[in-house]
Order: structure tokens, then sequence, then C-alpha cells
């Protein structure tokens, strides 16, 4: 018979997954769906089927770190001044 499983409950595969994640050096996990590049600052989305599915993270990974410094730093950039845009609007609501 099927059973549906406790949303509020990790798997050990999942909690494996986010250990594995955690441990990552370029990786600071927001949660079980996103992932931040501590290299570049960019914001990963992580699969909505599977928590802490690292697939897009790795892939994003391998590429980041084929990037020159420069590149990564003009990226760096971008992103902090999104994110600054988005934490300005979000306090003046």
């Amino acid at each position: 018979m099927f059973q549906v499983r406790d949303p509020g409950r990790a798997t050990s595969s999942e909690k494996l997954r986010e250990r594995k994640l955690r441990e990552d050096p370029l990786a600071t996990v927001q949660g079980p769906q996103v992932v931040v590049c501590n290299r570049c600052g960019a914001s990963i989305k992580l699969s909505v089927k599977s928590a802490y599915d690292p697939f897009h993270w790795h892939r994003h990974r391998e590429r980041c770190l084929k990037r020159p410094d420069a590149v990564v730093q003009s990226m760096r950039d971008a992103n902090d001044k999104v994110a600054l845009s988005y934490y300005l609007i979000c306090i003046d609501i």
C-alpha cells in the first residue's frame, strides 16, 4: 500500500545530502531548495522535488571554478547590488 511520508521529517538520504552541502566550503545552505555560492554570490535553486538535491549546485560549482577571478568578482559585485536593492525594497514596505 502507498504511504505518504511526513514532510516534517527528513529521510536519511536528505540528511546526508544536507550534510555534504554544508561541508562544502563554497556553499552556504539557505534551506532545502537554496544554496548561495561563496565564490560568486549567486543563489542556486535546488530541486523542488528532492530536498537538498545537489545536482544544480554541482553544475554551478564546476562552472564557477572554471571562471577567471576577474569575471567572478564582477559577478559578485552584480549579485551584491541585487541583494542590496532587494533589502532596501523590503525595509521600505
